[in-house]
């Protein structure tokens, strides 16, 4: 069991370092990109196309909508500062209560890709957990009520309590957590074999391993997808913010020639 549970913490901590590794490269790049775009509509752009507006000639539209983010910016830049943390700050104060939880939880888990990857990770800590506890020989309902208790989504969780509710009614853990629709079915299946077989918990910790596998897959597919994603876009607002600020010079040579 202590070489079990050992390998659990150990799984655990690369998963989390994962998720860090996932997370804060994107992070970074943009606040980075964030900070210049804000740098230019604040302080740059303003200046170069004051230029323009006093020779009283009609600017592009362009470089009116870009006028007109840079004034928002500049006489509501910090209104807009202190309302996110303030968004923040209640965000993190509302998060403890269950109901608000609640539906954060379920919004998450809708989301594309992150929705998936938290379900796998929830189940794999989940199948994990219960693994480990069978395998000392803890009664099952009192392992799926401890491993229930390590999972922090409240959808998954709620989920998993009712199954056990259905193992205690007679249901087999395969037809108990299937209804859930959480579990993926390449883990029911391993969960259904064990149980045939009678070699449940070998079957529960390679269903958990399963998991972690898909997990680590997730997180590197949305590595992938998002950090070149994020790059575009930000390419793109810092090619409008340079054309719409060309746009009134190119305007301008025209009428001269």
């Amino acid at each position: 069991m202590l070489s079990h549970l050992a390998e659990y913490l150990e799984r655990q901590e690369q998963i989390r370092q994962k998720i860090i590794q996932a997370i804060i490269y994107p992070s970074i790049l943009t606040f980075m990109s964030l900070s210049i775009v804000t740098f230019l509509l604040t302080y740059v752009t303003p200046k170069i196309i004051s230029i323009f507006e006093e020779s009283k000639e009609s600017l592009p539209v362009a470089t009116r909508m870009l006028l007109a983010i840079s004034h928002f910016l500049q006489n509501y830049g910090v209104i807009l500062l202190i309302f996110i943390m303030l968004i923040i700050f209640f965000y993190h104060r509302l998060i403890k209560n269950n109901a608000f939880k609640e539906r954060v939880d379920q919004f998450m888990l809708r989301l594309p890709l992150i929705g998936k990857t938290i379900k796998l990770l929830e189940t794999a800590r989940f199948l994990r957990t219960l693994a480990i506890l069978t395998q000392a020989t803890v009664p099952i309902l009192q392992a799926f009520q401890v491993a229930a208790d390590l999972v922090s989504s409240i959808p998954i969780r709620e989920q998993i309590l009712i199954a056990k509710d259905r193992i205690k009614e007679g249901s087999s853990i395969f037809l108990a957590l299937k209804r859930s629709s959480y579990f993926s079915s390449s883990s029911l299946q391993f969960i259904a074999s064990g149980e045939n077989s009678g070699n449940l918990e070998e079957m529960l910790m390679r269903s958990a391993q399963n998991q972690e596998r898909h997990v680590e897959f997730t997180i590197n597919t949305v590595l992938a997808v998002f950090e070149p994603l994020l790059i575009i876009i930000m390419g793109a607002i810092v090619l409008f913010i340079v054309l719409a600020t060309l746009m009134p010079i190119f305007q301008l040579s025209s009428m001269v020639s």
